[in-house]
């Protein structure tokens, strides 16, 4: 919510981390504050949190910046594209792909080359970071397999099919002692209408105990709205 005395508070003296340099970052783009916010969002792509293209593509997007838009979606995609081993055609109907399409519409004609320069360059200095294997997997994309024993499907906002609008969130939770969900927050989203149906339905899951060694705990999951 932009309010960064709050956000000194809960960081303390660790402000070099990957988590702690997109917190940052959304909570001073909240604040007004877009040429620190964007510094400390290019932070954390370039220490390798896998979500910082998408929010940093999101918030250009917001602005207008439509070079910059378009530039970060394409690192987004091709981050989705390998974390996920999926070919560049399996993101038909993917957030990063509309997103990429929707700013190179927006773009003027004659910068369509400078924005494919730029995406190139963004490429070259950020993908390595994120894509790489133990960084992907310290990430935590999600919960998958025996973790959760009941796993409820988020319900796609109607207002964003209609429009044929993809989306995602990042959610964070809470997993109370008996393994069912307590508090949830979307910590970022491409919409607020998708945080809240992601949040909605993460509330419903249920995980296995044993699967952890101490309990409560917290966990952190990426959902995505695709159109497909």
């Amino acid at each position: 919510n932009g309010d960064l005395e709050e956000l000194d508070a809960l960081q303390g003296d660790d402000d070099s981390g990957r988590w702690a340099q997109l917190v940052r970052g959304l909570a001073l783009g909240a604040a007004g504050r877009d040429r620190e916010a964007v510094a400390a969002l290019e932070g954390a792509a370039r220490s390798g949190h896998n979500l910082a293209p998408r929010v940093l593509a999101l918030h250009h997007y917001e602005r207008n910046q439509w070079l910059d838009a378009y530039a970060w979606a394409r690192v987004a995609m091709e981050v989705d594209a390998a974390l996920g081993d999926l070919e560049m055609a399996d993101l038909q109907g993917s957030w990063s792909l509309y997103l990429a399409v929707q700013a190179a519409e927006l773009l003027d004609a004659d910068r369509h080359a400078e924005a494919d320069r730029r995406a190139r360059d963004y490429l070259a200095e950020y993908l390595d970071p994120l894509v790489a294997e133990d960084l992907a997997r310290d990430d935590d994309r999600g919960f998958e397999g025996e973790d959760v024993v009941k796993r409820r499907r988020p319900i796609f906002p109607r207002s964003m099919w209609e429009n044929g609008r993809p989306g995602w969130a990042y959610v964070y939770f809470a997993i109370n002692r008996d393994g069912s969900v307590g508090d949830t927050l979307a910590l970022a989203a491409s919409h607020p209408r998708f945080g809240r149906a992601a949040a909605r339905a993460v509330r419903k899951w249920r995980f296995d105990t044993e699967a952890f060694d101490d309990l409560p705990a917290t966990g952190l999951q990426l959902i995505d709205f695709n159109l497909r």
